[in-house]
């Protein structure tokens, strides 16, 4: 029984510690910067959208030569896998739950009234989703992340509704991309110095 805590324990902390590298900030931190580029330039946004895939090439190349030589691979837990897999269903069954709801605002205006009750619908939806993320993950950031998502989402439409100086909508998105790229930068230069290179004919046991 206390191999089983112990073991429990540790696949935590190492969860934990996946984290803690920041390049999941980054990651997303990026994703937010794309989705920018593509508001701003809204008339060539289709040519922009290859763009996505750069956060995610960065991020397994990151994983592979930065966080791979220093903590190796993990495999976990089917508990921990079957944690991932139920945010998976919580954030589908949202994202289609969503997308059904704008189609039927399309067709029947009535069964979601344009203008702010449409806008703080999303906005719940998607702070659910950044609360399903944090909690499900453990990522204790995105709690705060979330509402910091959120709150861009409600500052862009604010900025369409009310055009002056910033037109468009999208410049409201770096808000979130700077301070979890700031984050992420700042908890991967932590990682590098915690976790050196291991140094090829060290003495590492005695």
């Amino acid at each position: 029984m206390v191999q089983n805590i112990n073991l429990k324990e540790l696949e935590k902390n190492t969860w934990t510690l996946f984290f803690q590298n920041g390049l999941i900030d980054i990651q997303i931190g990026l994703i937010f910067v794309v989705a920018s580029i593509c508001m701003i330039f809204s008339d060539i946004r289709y040519y922009l959208m290859f763009l996505y895939l750069v956060p995610g090439i960065l991020f397994i190349l990151a994983k592979k030569y930065i966080v791979a030589p220093r903590m190796g691979i993990v495999k976990f837990s089917r508990r921990r896998k079957r944690k991932s897999a139920i945010l998976t269903i919580v954030i589908t069954t949202i994202l289609v739950f969503l997308v059904t709801l704008t189609v039927i605002a399309k067709t029947n205006t009535n069964i979601i009234p344009p203008g702010i009750a449409s806008q703080v619908v999303i906005s719940a939806i998607i702070l659910i989703i950044c609360l399903s993320i944090a909690f499900f993950l453990n990522f204790n950031r995105m709690y705060i992340y979330a509402f910091l998502i959120t709150g861009s989402f409600v500052f862009s439409e604010i900025i369409r509704a009310n055009p002056g100086i910033v037109s468009r909508g999208g410049y409201a998105y770096l808000l979130p991309a700077v301070v979890m790229i700031g984050t992420g930068s700042v908890y991967l230069v932590r990682f590098l110095k915690k976790y050196p290179l291991p140094v090829e004919g060290a003495p590492n046991d005695k």
